[in-house]
């Protein structure tokens, strides 16, 4: 009887972990660097069982809204086209999207979710798969740069002497002695003009004498605005934290409000416009890798619809309360 029901169970097991494994969703891209007049094909490669299908209008609308937040990254060309195949129960879907690039740089593309639809909402629910994030440098075409033509040397040849008649002599005399008067004229006129120069000194030691006292004023009071800052920024949190938002269970509410916490930090401490920058705009500006990750989690529950669950509502309030602690 032991081993008939262990048998059982490992039967469950198997169609359960097969069932998991029928899902699969899975992002192409050709090269990863292009020219901006190049145009940029993605294949998404799909497989699930039977009984669902897919909403080519609802992953254009995922694909161009997080191409790097920017909707003039990437322009679709034409229509998407996709190619289908049953085997035994299980459907393997290719779609194709055919963008074109709109402006040079690097931007962060993904579907995020890829929503499988079923036949029949009576029998099954609506099977979201999560894409990776990546990365694709468009850069200007040779043929916008600048040529420049090559041009001989100059000739540099020297010129053979030419012996001068009187008459050419006299008149270049005339021309030295009328520069020489010329110069006696214009120093009798520097000893009468007004002394700019030193002046002009004097302001700038005036000046540089002004910036020192500044930048000493302001190498005492930084610390003290750094301290007050990084007060507020903790008193927000256990604000936050009060809020009975975790016990009333509007968790993605929660961490967009820590999201704006920590991009309020980052713009008052480290001078960064944190809060009018894009996560795709914000990440080359970042040096923690665990920053990184808690903005692209943080786009996930804002713009693809993901819902967090309490342990990471907590987990995200412990890593910001520990940063915030640390870079005071």
């Amino acid at each position: 009887m032991t081993f008939f029901t262990f048998a059982v169970w490992m039967v469950l097991f198997s169609g359960a972990y097969a069932e998991d494994q029928i899902f699969t969703a899975r992002v192409e891209v050709a090269s990863p660097r292009l020219y901006l007049d190049q145009p940029l094909d993605i294949q998404l490669h799909l497989i699930y069982p039977a009984g669902y299908h897919t909403d080519p209008n609802t992953l254009i609308a995922h694909l161009l809204r997080n191409s790097s937040f920017n909707p003039f990254a990437f322009s679709l060309r034409r229509l998407p086209t996709a190619s289908k195949t049953t085997t035994d129960g299980l459907i393997k879907e290719t779609l194709t999207f055919p963008l074109q690039p709109e402006i040079p740089g690097t931007h962060n593309l993904s579907f995020f979710t890829v929503p499988l639809l079923p036949d029949d909402p009576s029998k099954n629910s609506v099977k979201s798969l999560t894409t990776d994030l990546f990365a694709i440098e468009v850069i200007s075409p040779l043929s916008s740069l600048t040529e420049i033509t090559p041009m001989p040397p100059l000739d540099l040849s020297p010129q053979l002497p030419v012996a001068l008649s009187s008459k050419n002599r006299r008149k270049i005399k005339a021309i030295l002695d009328s520069s020489d008067a010329l110069t006696v004229a214009q120093a009798r006129l520097s000893e009468r003009t007004f002394p700019w120069e030193k002046i002009g000194t004097a302001f700038l030691g005036i000046l540089l004498g002004l910036i020192v006292w500044m930048i000493l004023k302001e190498s005492k009071t930084e610390p003290l605005r750094r301290l007050k800052l990084a007060s507020n920024s903790i008193q927000a949190l256990q604000t936050l934290k009060h809020s009975q938002l975790l016990e009333s269970k509007h968790f993605a509410l929660f961490i967009e409000q820590l999201d704006g916490i920590l991009k309020q930090h980052l713009q008052e401490q480290k001078g960064m416009q944190a809060r009018a920058l894009t996560t795709a705009e914000l990440l080359p500006y970042l040096t923690s890798s665990e920053i990184k990750q808690f903005f692209l989690k943080t786009d996930q529950i804002k713009f693809a619809g993901y819902t967090p669950t309490l342990e990471e509502c907590q987990e995200a309030e412990n890593f910001v309360r520990h940063y915030l602690q640390r870079n005071g």
